[in-house]
């Protein structure tokens, strides 16, 4: 197997997230059956704010590409892991921020918990009831559900969100001057600097107001 995101300087990785606006296209594939597929229309401008992207795109699905050494890592992952077209696709899994910010089942909380996790940090109880989560609901084992989201995040995940559903696996740790990507015992994690990797989602923070 090719490795398409090998490493160009030292030890550490390139990441960079660009956001790209789809329009949703149905279409037929034989009489009785059809499928979904998205279609890019444009990716934001580097000097475009997200916020405006977000306006003038809000009618379209807009989802934030991961490229990893300059890379699209979900087409990387479906060309080597998958063998087919199943992550970042409509009817497969789909960008976890994605799902929580625009899709069907979006929910502010599960998408500030996400984007923490993204940034390398560890949650707890305080943390799940500051981002919304109603811990006051028995019928949730919320200890369990804090062991869940600290051993692992769904970087990608079934439409409706759910851990029991169907999501990609990725551990994320924190280091002092790096993050580290680990989403396959058969792959090389991945190494970050932290500061140019934790600015890549700072747009989206400002266009959340959310701070950590």
């Amino acid at each position: 197997m090719v490795n398409y995101m090998s490493k160009t300087t030292s030890d550490i990785d390139q990441f960079q997230i660009y956001w790209q606006a789809f329009d949703q296209k149905e279409f037929t594939v034989n009489k009785t059956e059809t499928d979904i597929k998205w279609i890019l229309y444009r990716v934001k401008a580097q000097e475009e704010s997200l916020s405006q992207f977000i306006i003038e795109n809000k009618d379209r699905i807009i989802i934030p590409k991961y490229f990893i050494n300059g890379i699209d890592f979900s087409t990387w992952c479906n060309a080597n892991l998958y063998g087919g077209e199943i992550l970042d696709t409509p009817l497969h899994l789909q960008n976890a921020l994605f799902v929580f910010h625009q899709g069907n089942y979006k929910f502010l909380p599960s998408l500030k918990l996400t984007l923490y996790q993204l940034l390398g940090h560890k949650i707890n109880l305080t943390k799940l009831k500051e981002f919304g989560f109603d811990l006051e609901n028995k019928n949730i084992n919320w200890l369990e559900i804090e062991r869940e989201e600290n051993e692992d995040i769904p970087l990608y995940c079934c439409g409706c969100g759910d851990r029991m559903c169907g999501y990609f696996p990725l551990k994320i740790t924190k280091k002092t001057h790096s993050i580290e990507w680990e989403f396959s015992s058969e792959h090389p994690s991945f190494h970050f600097e932290i500061n140019a990797y934790q600015k890549e989602f700072q747009e989206l923070m400002d266009y959340l107001q959310f701070t950590i």
